[in-house]
């Protein structure tokens, strides 16, 4: 759960930066009009990056000016995979074939290489590794052997022999330093064996080792041509390797809560279904000083919902885990008090940013009660938060068909339709529909704003039902009936903070002055001084021009003044750091980004960011 998920419909500005190896990175600015749907990334970061795609008929190294560069093979996005293996062709070792074109005054390395060229071109790959090895055994032209080498590399790589591939890259850079396509080609047989960062190094000094203003490279040297295929082949093993690194991050986590005015405001979103009545934390202390078992266990959940009651997070997790304990202990036909207990569990550690043993703990609770409408929802929205948008759209409708009168229910899958139909369609760099009037994406929209109409029919005390209502409103182009929801809500919940947030986005239109957008978030802040989204949305209007960058800097620093643990500044005083080079600056905000983010996809980012900002320090 991020932050903008609490508020998930605000249309936020947003900044974002493609690092790229040659320059450190790239700035790119705009203020985004779209309503962002939940878990989406608070002027969110993008990774820009281009999917390779490879052929696996790599040529040899016959001229390699003349040659043309074709890209390699594409490895997906969910695991480093293997070069598909090629089985050699069984041919009896033969004489090379009679068509090898002839060198006036070629060297024997050069003839022999020749020769290792045909076969390699009639994909007869272990003639061509042997006769490429008679042209290293031969020797008689370094700058040649250099070239064998690497093309013995190719034969290897065909015939899946990575190490093989990957030492006669390293000798041949041995012998030349700069060769672009051992360096490349290394770095398909490191990615290969699964070493990602090893992969990426080699593609960063590939990518230096190309002459991107020429249109062909020259020497050893690629060219403009070959900087684009490398610098894609780079983006996408960042993004590889971020998600792999996130993920492995998300396993060694422990939950660690999130700011409380955050928290507050996502529990608006279960609406009633919390509001049990309020009992003492002091006299439930009391009673489980002599309680022991099941009566423990219903005291340690009792205590667990009077602190969110009473707006107190800190033990809500323990109490919850010591009644689930307490109660799997205590066993009993009625199991009703541990679904419970374990739906609350589930929760938290949601919130604490540890998805994978929330899943586990929902999953528990709904082996026991399949039609436990809140662990459905719980559940549904953990699969946000990892991701995986359909199935959570799945779980939120058949909580719907079990209780139709739900709201929770209703509001979170109007927010879910959308992003899900968005994971479908053709996205932007800066996170927008390629077709904002695509037909799902509307039909998606018109859906999710009946759900809120159905939400406030039935009497949902929640203004970000009336916040979304009107961005979705606003974004089919009915300004009139967006604005009679938002006086509704101001009028309603005048002290909420969320709305004047929302109406100085509202109010933050092109060519407008900024000062009412100002006006609102300034009131925002001071309705609610522990929040740092009035803070992120100054900076962000602040960062788009040139003349208030320093004071858009300033005012994200004020975000983690506000909230050391809000890592949406975090990265974005990351990429500003990148973006003056300053590495070190860089890499603290990246590894503060690590530590607090919550999704999957934020992780990613800042661990493809921190690679980036690691090699351009060291170089």
């Amino acid at each position: 759960i991020t932050y903008n998920a609490m508020a998930p419909s605000l249309p936020i500005p947003s900044a974002s930066v493609t690092p790229t190896a040659d320059g450190g990175s790239s700035f790119l600015r705009s203020n985004l009009g779209i309503a962002l749907a939940a878990g989406a990334a608070v002027g969110g970061a993008a990774l820009v990056y281009y999917v390779a795609c490879r052929n696996t008929d790599e040529k040899p190294e016959a001229d390699r000016a003349s040659l043309p560069q074709k890209p390699s093979v594409d490895t997906g996005v969910a695991k480093p995979a293997a070069a598909p293996a090629v089985a050699p062709v069984a041919v009896p070792a033969a004489a090379a074939p009679a068509n090898v074109p002839a060198e006036q005054g070629s060297s024997k390395t050069a003839t022999l290489k020749a020769e290792g060229n045909e076969f390699f071109k009639a994909k007869q790959w272990e003639d061509a590794i042997r006769m490429y090895t008679e042209a290293i055994e031969a020797n008689d032209d370094q700058s040649v052997v250099a070239q064998c080498y690497c093309n013995r590399a190719a034969g290897y790589m065909q015939t899946s022999q990575f190490s093989e591939a990957l030492d006669d890259c390293t000798a041949a850079l041995a012998i030349d330093a700069d060769y672009f396509r051992a360096l490349k080609r290394r770095a398909d047989a490191r990615e290969a064996m699964g070493d990602l960062k090893g992969c990426i190094r080699d593609l960063f000094t590939a990518i230096n080792a190309c002459d991107a203003t020429a249109v062909k490279g020259t020497g050893n040297r690629g060219g403009k041509k070959q900087h684009q295929t490398t610098m894609q082949d780079f983006d996408r093993a960042l993004v590889v390797l971020g998600q792999i690194e996130a993920q492995e991050e998300l396993d060694r986590r422990v939950p660690m809560m999130p700011s409380a005015c955050l928290i507050e405001t996502f529990l608006q979103g279960y609406g009633s279904i919390l509001n049990t009545e309020e009992e003492s934390v002091a006299t439930l202390t009391e009673q489980l000083k002599v309680a022991e078992g099941k009566e423990a266990g219903v005291l340690h959940y009792r205590r667990a919902t009077a602190n969110v009651q009473q707006k107190e997070y800190a033990t809500v997790l323990e109490d919850a885990s010591a009644a689930v304990e307490l109660l799997r202990v205590a066993g009993g036909d009625d199991s009703s008090a541990l679904v419970e207990a374990l739906s609350l569990e589930g929760d938290w550690l949601m919130f604490g940013g540890v998805p994978k043993r929330a899943a586990v703990t929902l999953d528990e609770a709904l082996c026991l009660q399949p039609d436990h409408v809140m662990s459905l929802i719980r559940r549904a929205l953990v699969y946000s938060q990892m991701q995986d948008t359909d199935k959570s759209v799945e779980l939120l409708e058949s909580a719907r068909q079990l209780d139709p009168q739900n709201c929770a229910a209703a509001y979170f899958l109007a927010q879910m339709l959308p992003r899900a139909v968005a994971a479908r369609i053709p996205m932007a760099a800066n996170g927008q529909p390629t077709n904002p009037g695509d037909p799902q994406l509307i039909s998606a929209f018109r859906e999710s704003e009946n759900l809120y109409k159905k939400c406030i029919e039935l009497e949902f005390d929640n203004p970000l039902v009336h916040i979304h209502l009107a961005s979705l409103q606003l974004q089919q182009n009915s300004p009139g009936p967006a604005k009679e929801n938002m006086d509704f809500a101001e009028k309603k919940w005048p002290t909420n903070p969320m709305i004047q947030i929302f109406k100085g986005q509202h109010l933050l239109q092109p060519q407008s002055d900024p000062a009412d957008a100002f006006a609102c978030w300034e009131k925002a802040a001071e309705l609610d001084p522990t929040s740092p989204l009035p803070s992120l949305q100054r900076a962000h209007v602040l960062l788009q021009q040139q003349s208030t960058m320093m004071a858009g800097i300033q005012t994200l620093r004020e975000c983690v003044k506000i909230d050391p643990k809000f890592d949406p500044a975090h990265q974005l005083l990351g990429q500003l750091s990148m973006q003056a080079q300053d590495w070190t600056s860089a890499l603290e905000h990246f590894n503060a980004s690590i530590k607090y983010a919550r999704e999957t996809k934020d992780l990613a980012l800042s661990f493809g960011f921190k690679e980036v900002c690691t090699m351009r320090s060291e170089a």
